[in-house]
């Protein structure tokens, strides 16, 4: 099983505005690609919003 601290460390997962927090540390980061998934079109949008 992986540890939820370890799932947390390495996803951006949970409500929208804990997702935006997040992401502007992973921008600061060495990370370059970012895999983005969603189970429906409203989140996909939503989190197109926060990248692009």
């Amino acid at each position: 099983a992986v540890p939820d601290a370890f799932a947390d460390e390495i996803s951006l997962v949970g409500p929208l505005e804990r997702i935006k927090e997040r992401l502007e540390l992973w921008e600061k980061s060495p990370v370059t690609t970012l895999i983005i998934g969603a189970n429906d079109v409203e989140t996909m949008r939503a989190m197109a919003e926060l990248v692009l």
